[in-house]
């Protein structure tokens, strides 16, 4: 048998008495409840559209929804087109059906919000105490929030507002604006919250390990892959934490360090690691150091080793982005490194030399074996 909805003359302007009476038939239709809950959503779009300027999304519907949910009795069937219906206004709104990596997006925009300030529009009788008299228009109004309360059990069923899954009571309890009551605090606590942050801080050398994935090295007295200039150091690092951290350096043995640098400042960034290896040697030089760039195009031309170069700094084929590479670089402008196909410095020169292409072809036949 169907109910009778009613909104109450009270509660409702004229106009949302006749868009109520509209839905209402839809329910009553002689129909299964796919089909009334197509017609339902079809007829809320319509009344939308029809009132307002902006295209149609289906967050405004919620109030609609929810004063209609307020009239079906708890677990009517009505209410089963009612769900049906929200399945199908996320299917027709791509904004609420995915998320913008195309995911399907579960929880209902805005939905949470209009059903607190639809139970916060119901006056106080969610204070009333068993032995307090009703007065008139209370019951009423506790028949209808129980009405959406037994509409959003059957959203949570089907899984539409993740924070609904504990339970209708619960979520009653979770909207309110009273704060709970705390207990009081411990005077031990601050050290208790201190010492769990330090135990998450622990932790990091694990979580945040890229210095085990990336401080690979070439030992330069164990191999002749690379080659270190006389007079140049190693860097201390004994104070960095090599688990955590990526060291950087273009000491011969380290990996090139990731710099951003652009062609100029409408360019797109490239990565120094982007310009570097691809089975080729690369040199980075700078301001004063465009000889090197023109002996390793020699010695490429040559044949036999291929070597590309790229000058970074100020008038230079790159701009340093961020000053990264004068941090990193451990050469002065003339200077250069020289990177291998792998991505780890080879050699470097801390300033432009007398005779750069007899010194290049030097430090390539003793990396090479040559």
């Amino acid at each position: 048998m169907a109910p009778n909805l009613q909104l109450g003359p009270s509660q409702a302007s004229p106009s949302e008495i006749a868009m109520f009476n509209l839905l209402k038939a839809n329910l009553e239709f002689p129909a299964g409840s796919t089909v009334k809950a197509k017609k339902l959503v079809d007829d809320m779009i319509f009344i939308y559209t029809s009132t307002e300027d902006s295209p149609y999304c289906s967050w405004q519907l919620w109030p609609m929804v929810v004063a209609l949910a307020a009239c079906i009795p708890p677990d009517h069937e009505w209410q089963t087109s009612l769900v049906e219906a929200l399945h199908l206004v996320r299917q027709l709104d791509d904004s609420v059906a995915k998320d913008d990596s195309g995911h399907p997006f579960n929880k209902l925009p805005d939905l949470l919000m209009t059903i607190t300030e639809y139970r916060h529009g119901f006056h106080n009788i969610f204070t009333i105490e068993d032995s307090d008299p009703l007065v008139p228009g209370q019951l009423e109004q506790l028949v209808r929030w129980k009405s959406v309360n037994s509409f959003l059990a059957r959203v949570t069923t089907d899984d539409y507002v993740e924070l609904l899954n504990s339970g209708i009571d619960q979520v009653a309890i979770a909207l309110e604006l009273e704060p709970a009551k705390q207990e009081p605090v411990a005077a031990d606590s601050e050290a208790k919250r201190e010492a769990l942050r330090q135990a998450i801080e622990n932790t990091e050398d694990e979580v945040q390990a890229l210095g085990i994935q990336m401080n690979q090295i070439y030992d330069p007295n164990a191999t002749s892959a690379v080659k270190v200039e006389t007079g140049d150091r190693a860097p201390d690092f004994s104070k960095e934490n090599s688990t955590r951290n990526i060291l950087l350096s273009t000491f011969p043995g380290y990996h090139l360090p990731h710099v951003w640098l652009a062609k100029d400042t409408l360019s797109p960034r490239v990565s120094t690691l982007d310009l570097s290896g691809c089975g080729s040697f690369t040199l980075f030089t700078g301001v004063g150091g465009e000889e090197w760039i023109r002996v390793g195009n020699a010695i490429s031309s040559a044949g036999g080793v291929m070597i590309n170069g790229h000058s970074v700094g100020f008038g230079c084929e790159y701009m340093d982005c961020y000053r990264d590479w004068f941090k990193v670089r451990g050469v002065e402008e003339s200077g250069v490194v020289l990177v291998r196909p792998d991505h780890f410095v080879a050699w470097r020169c801390p300033t432009l030399v007398d005779e750069p292409e007899t010194k290049l072809r030097s430090v390539l036949r003793g990396i090479l074996g040559r």
